[in-house]
């Protein structure tokens, strides 16, 4: 538990700092979406940013872990696209929840990745190809989608770029629409 303690304290100070949302642990897996419940400019790039650090972050963990006898690996999947976004559950637990195909997506490409891969859906690519990186792996058959995915790893930033501006100026940049939010750059995190 304390090693697991630790990783969740790791990931969950990127989470914050990329102004993600944690849906919820999934044991040593985490389910993190953006753009909701406060919209962000540039989701898709969020969570990539944080996908990267994440593996970063987990690789310095990691190191650490060896010397303790355990051997343990990140694997990220990060997909976009729109979700239902609610409470979920019964009066006396009731969850913020992302529900829809999206998030299965996200979760399916973290199960399927290997330890320090991050594979993203053509959608989640495309916003950030200029920006990224990506090797081709071949394709990809997921349970319960009828469609085929190129299987992607992002490997770097083109550029060294800190993100440009504070969180302060981007919440005041935003452009608040009532309605269906896209919940851009669902992240599924498994170990």
């Amino acid at each position: 538990m304390a090693l697991l303690r630790e990783f969740h304290e790791a990931m969950g100070k990127l989470i914050f700092a990329y102004e993600g949302t944690l849906e919820r642990f999934t044991g040593d897996g985490l389910m993190v979406f953006f753009n909701d419940p406060e919209p962000i400019p540039q989701p898709v790039e969020h969570a990539v940013r944080m996908a990267l650090a994440m593996r970063e972050q987990a690789a310095q963990l990691g190191e650490h872990w060896r010397k303790l006898g355990y051997d343990l690996g990140l694997a990220i999947g990060v997909a976009q696209g729109f979700a239902t976004m609610g409470a979920i559950g019964f009066e006396a637990r009731l969850d913020y929840a992302a529900i829809g195909s999206v998030t299965n997506l996200a979760a399916r490409l973290g199960a399927e990745a290997n330890a320090g891969e991050i594979l993203v859906n053509g959608k989640t690519l495309a916003p950030v190809e200029s920006l990224v990186r990506v090797e081709s792996l071949g394709v990809l058959e997921l349970k319960g989608f009828r469609r085929r995915f190129l299987r992607t790893a992002s490997l770097a930033w083109r550029q060294h770029d800190a993100r440009s501006s504070s969180a302060k100026e981007r919440r005041q940049s935003l452009n608040r629409h009532p309605g269906p939010r896209d919940s851009s750059g669902d992240l599924s995190v498994s170990d």
